[in-house]
């Protein structure tokens, strides 16, 4: 056996030794020439799967699929070859969901095209070319990769009982190709009735279709057509048509993940555009704390909402703030922080936003600590400190406004060389908690006058018209009205 597993052995030798013992392979996981032997057409067939399991054992699944694929791969006429890359697929397609990384993706699409090349006459050839489509769409935006989706779409067999969901995946292309013409296009709103009505058409064959059809598959192509239907919905301006499609196709728990998760991105696009969301359904929710590819795609609109409402907060506006926030950033915020501690600051930050205008001061002060602990970058921890400060002043103990005080003051040193909003913001805060205090007149008086040394516009109009607020509350103050 050592003679066997020597550097210059013939791979049939060193794959006999290795899986010796009946250890399945297992000891020949770590040795680089296990790749070559399950490659080698001698040893193919009876070395491949024993070290495939012995892969599986350690608890490496993608490393026993990519002994599976290169053996189909490498050896002609593979025994077991269907069985194999099935075995293969199976872990490539479990992999690509969960983990929703390109990388994932491509090695689903590499062992699909091993599997349809390899095996052209299996009765599951056009489904595999129907997979690889619709990864090479899967975006849904201008990352799809619409020429390749067609050149894939021509490699499925003519006359095939499958062609309707072939049809299908040509009617999404018409619909994309629409959707990515610029809003000022003239030919625009001609190509999005051109692709509905392609849809409609292959929406008709799909039904003539179904009785033939497994409940996934026949779900999976009907939550396809519901989302593109969404989208061109969306793009015609008719946002509530495309809310109510959009969630039909979220709610179609048997269609795969990604379709569900382009859904749920359209039923987001359109309920902002019909003026905001003022709760957010059960089976978005419910895909969101799954799926961190819908948390991502929802990340920028939270976080537009999110700067819509602090600039209000800022400008001094609780009113405005409070009815801001409840127009979509109340039920958003919350979504993000389903994703636990990969949740990451910035969403944070947003939902602290949220809690602090909608009157939730001790909600947003935890939020507000967990952003800071997690921000990396100067400019983010200083928002996320200035935040935290004003959500402690809106607190209702005497410990927490004293804390807020503090930070304030370190946010806001006079000798500062440069001032940056947070700057001016805690420097108003200040005066604002010194303002009711009519001992403090004069303190308050001193610090106006100063600020506007530094700078007599007092660094922004927003600024200037809260500190002249607080100067005249002071004026009152200590007048004694």
């Amino acid at each position: 056996r050592a003679r066997a597993l020597r550097a210059d052995a013939p791979h049939e030798l060193f794959a006999l030794a290795s899986a010796q013992g009946g250890t399945a392979g297992a000891d020949a996981c770590t040795d680089a020439r296990a790749a070559a032997a399950a490659r080698d057409p001698l040893c193919a067939p009876w070395f491949a799967l024993p070290l495939a399991k012995g892969f599986e054992a350690r608890g490496e699944p993608l490393q026993a699929a990519a002994v599976l694929e290169s053996c189909v791969d490498a050896v002609d006429g593979m025994p077991l070859a269907r069985e194999l890359i099935e075995l293969a697929l199976v872990v490539r397609r479990s992999d690509a969901e969960s983990a929703e990384k390109a990388a994932a993706a491509a090695a689903l699409d590499r062992a699909l095209e091993i599997a349809a090349r390899r095996l052209p006459s299996d009765p599951d050839a056009p489904r595999w070319i129907l997979e690889r489509v619709d990864l090479a769409l899967a975006s849904m935006d201008e990352s799809a990769d619409l020429a390749r989706a067609e050149g894939l779409l021509r490699l499925f067999p003519a006359q095939n009982a499958l062609e309707p969901l072939r049809g299908l995946r040509e009617g999404e292309i018409s619909a994309l190709r629409a959707l990515a013409l610029p809003a000022g296009d003239a030919s625009r709103a001609q190509a999005l009735r051109s692709a509905s009505t392609r849809l409609e058409e292959a929406d008709g064959a799909v039904d003539a279709l179904a009785s033939r059809l497994d409940r996934a598959t026949l779900e999976a192509a009907r939550a396809r057509l519901d989302t593109m239907r969404a989208a061109l919905a969306d793009a015609s301006r008719r946002p509530a048509e495309a809310i109510t499609i959009a969630l039909r196709a979220v709610g179609a728990i048997d269609a795969p993940r990604a379709t569900r998760v382009r859904a749920a991105a359209v039923w987001l696009r359109a309920s902002l555009a019909r003026g905001g969301v003022a709760s957010v359904p059960a089976e978005v929710a419910a895909l969101a704390a799954e799926s961190a590819a819908l948390r991502a795609l929802m990340a920028p609109s939270i976080e537009s909402e999110a700067r819509a409402v602090e600039e209000l907060l800022v400008a001094g506006d609780a009113k405005a703030a409070r009815e801001r926030a409840a127009k979509s950033l109340a039920a958003l915020a919350p979504l993000a922080l389903t994703a636990g501690s990969a949740c990451p600051a910035s969403l944070r930050h947003a939902a602290a936003v949220a809690a602090l205008a909608g009157g939730d001061a001790v909600r947003a002060a935890s939020l507000a600590r967990e952003a800071l602990a997690q921000s990396e970058s100067e400019p983010a921890q200083r928002a996320a400190e200035i935040l935290l400060a004003e959500a402690l002043r809106a607190s209702d103990t005497a410990a927490s406004r004293a804390e807020a005080f503090e930070l304030l003051r370190a946010l806001s040193p006079l000798s500062a060389q440069e001032r940056d909003l947070a700057w001016w913001r805690a420097q108003c805060a200040q005066l604002e908690m010194l303002a009711g205090d009519a001992a403090r007149s004069t303190d308050v008086t001193a610090r106006i006058n100063r600020l506007k040394l530094v700078d007599p516009s007092l660094g922004d109009t927003r600024i200037a018209r809260r500190i002249d607020e607080a100067e005249r509350r002071m004026k009152e103050a200590r007048s004694g009205r």
